[in-house]
């Protein structure tokens, strides 16, 4: 059925009576001016193309009063006949086209930088290798068009583990994140783990002057400094596993994160005690 392409909107012709806050927006007659109600209360285009039979978007772009920079993604929803793409808002509203209308997707216009991932998703035809955004969305190649990866242009480093879940033909052990992500090997094909070793994290020597050193400032930090880097908890659980290390090489002392007193005990994860460390917990 063709709607109605008009701003007045009439009370008895809708499929369902709106709230109580609409119904006294409507005049006497039952009537209501659509367009103005929308500038002065805010648009409800869903609801209006849901339960009724108006075309408010074609009445609006007929008398040129359609807000194409904030509503664009009303007209790859409800009425993408109307599809301008050069009025379409680009920037704001991509996503929208690659979801509802992709047969109108421009790839020069289309804002790859922030919706990448709805092409992949919706309408990976249109999937331009040169412009997607690789560093951030690498992930949704992966999981909705495996057939689409770069193993050269992929993001190894932040989604490894994506391909072992979804695409585990495209792994490749050189690339592969092992430090990260080798808990997904385990999990989808652990018959790979017999290669972590060798393509694992590379083996660092240091001098005895150099660990001097290293300890030197683990322990000014812990001090004076207090910085901690990232979540504090984590911070003290990977430095007590640095320490450990360490330790095999040269006696240090330490200082217990929660009383602050120097000691050298490596039984409390840091800690001076275990009830400094019981302390710490019930925190």
């Amino acid at each position: 059925m063709e709607r109605i392409k008009t701003n007045i909107i009439e009370l008895e012709k809708l499929y369902k009576t709106p709230c109580k806050k609409w119904l006294k927006r409507f005049d006497e007659q039952g009537k209501l001016d659509a367009h103005e109600a929308f500038k002065e209360y805010g648009q409800q285009y869903e609801w209006l193309y849901k339960n009724s039979p108006y075309d408010l978007i074609g009445w609006e772009i007929e008398n040129n009063c359609f807000d194409w920079k904030n509503y664009s993604w009303a007209i790859t929803k409800y009425c993408p006949q109307y599809f301008d793409k050069e009025k379409y808002n680009w920037k704001e509203y991509s996503y929208y086209v690659a979801q509802y209308c992709p047969e109108h997707i421009d790839t020069d216009k289309y804002n790859w930088e922030r919706c990448s991932v709805a092409i992949a998703e919706h309408c990976p035809e249109h999937l331009d290798p040169e412009r997607y955004n690789w560093e951030e969305d690498s992930w949704a190649i992966a999981e909705f068009c495996p057939d689409k990866l770069d193993p050269q242009l992929y993001n190894w480093e932040k989604f490894s583990w994506q391909i072992m879940k979804y695409c585990p033909e495209h792994f490749d052990p050189e690339r592969y994140n092992w430090e990260k992500d080798s808990w997904a090997i385990e999990i989808y094909s652990p018959e790979l783990l017999k290669l972590k070793s060798k393509f694992n994290m590379k083996t660092i020597k240091f001098t005895e002057a150099e660990i001097s050193h290293i300890i030197n400032l683990i322990y000014h930090n812990e001090k004076y400094d207090r910085y901690y880097y990232g979540n504090e908890k984590h911070y003290w659980k990977r430095l007590f596993n640095i320490k450990k290390k360490l330790l095999s090489s040269k006696q240090i002392d330490s200082v217990c994160p929660n009383c602050l007193i120097e000691h050298n005990n490596t039984n409390y994860y840091g800690y001076c005690s275990e009830k400094c460390l019981n302390e710490q917990i019930k925190k």
